[in-house]
């Protein structure tokens, strides 16, 4: 978060304060692709299921966590839902309209 605007750190910050867990897999800025094995490890360690929002039209980060967790949950019962982008467009639409009533 240190290299974000004002704006998106504050927005960070309120976040975290009203997670009910906050922590961090490493304090070292990325130096190996051990981090992200590292990161995912741990919250598949920490976690009962997933829901994951990944759009496969447009793979970045996100299509590490969903492989790994695929592959996880082949070997273990953990549970995963994925939500695309066109869910979460619909779930924003209902939520919009729920609001204006």
């Amino acid at each position: 978060a240190g290299n974000w605007n004002e704006a998106n750190q504050e927005s960070f910050s309120i976040r975290c304060s009203l997670a009910d867990f906050v922590g961090e897999v490493s304090k070292e800025k990325y130096k190996s692709p051990m981090q992200l094995k590292n990161y995912q490890n741990f919250m598949l360690d920490h976690t009962d299921q997933a829901m994951l929002i990944y759009d496969p039209e447009r793979e970045g980060k996100t299509k590490y966590d969903y492989e790994m967790i695929k592959k996880y949950s082949e070997q273990e019962d953990y549970p995963y839902d994925l939500v695309d982008m066109y869910q979460l467009q619909e779930f924003a639409e209902m939520y919009q309209e729920k609001d204006s009533f």
